[in-house]
């Protein structure tokens, strides 16, 4: 089966159907990590998280590091907007230049663009202080891949997964 079609599958054993980012309108670069089963899961993380808790008490800020071609983040923002919370923000970050171009896109294609703010950096980067205390909801899904550690600073696409001498 392919991954859509195991992530459909997981998604109807978890309960009621929820708007998420759409592949089709997401932005893809070459120099950018696609969403892959990490990122399905991701999300299908947060929408059980969602049913279970969050629908109850929404996110008003939510953060991303590393977010790529944007996928979970717009995920998280569709999910916030189609739940009626009027005053959310979302802030995505990422060192990559096409990353940030990619997620700004991906935030626009979804209809959610104007309540998402990208930033190029490392971590959180200039949000460090503006945003201590005030992320409900943080999102990561850092480089676990074990490489050499020079691949780490590599930049590019490397970057996505290059996880180190120790992953």
């Amino acid at each position: 089966a392919t991954a859509a079609k195991r992530r459909r599958a997981r998604r109807g054993a978890m309960g009621p159907k929820r708007d998420i980012a759409r592949i089709p309108d997401t932005v893809f670069h070459k120099e950018v990590y696609e969403p892959a089963e990490d990122s399905f899961l991701l999300v299908d993380t947060l929408v059980a998280e969602w049913d279970a808790r969050l629908a109850n008490e929404p996110p008003r800020c939510a953060l991303e590091v590393g977010s790529g071609t944007g996928y979970v983040i717009a995920s998280a923002a569709v999910l916030m907007r189609d739940a009626g919370v009027n005053d959310f923000r979302c802030y995505a970050t990422d060192v990559n230049p096409d990353a940030v171009a990619c997620t700004r896109a991906t935030a626009d294609a979804h209809g959610v663009g104007d309540r998402v703010s990208v930033i190029r950096c490392d971590l959180l980067g200039p949000l460090r202080e503006s945003l201590r205390g005030k992320v409900d909801l943080l999102l990561f899904n850092p480089p676990y891949v074990l490489t050499p550690s020079e691949e780490v600073a590599a930049g590019g696409i490397a970057a996505a997964w290059a996880g180190g001498k120790d992953g």
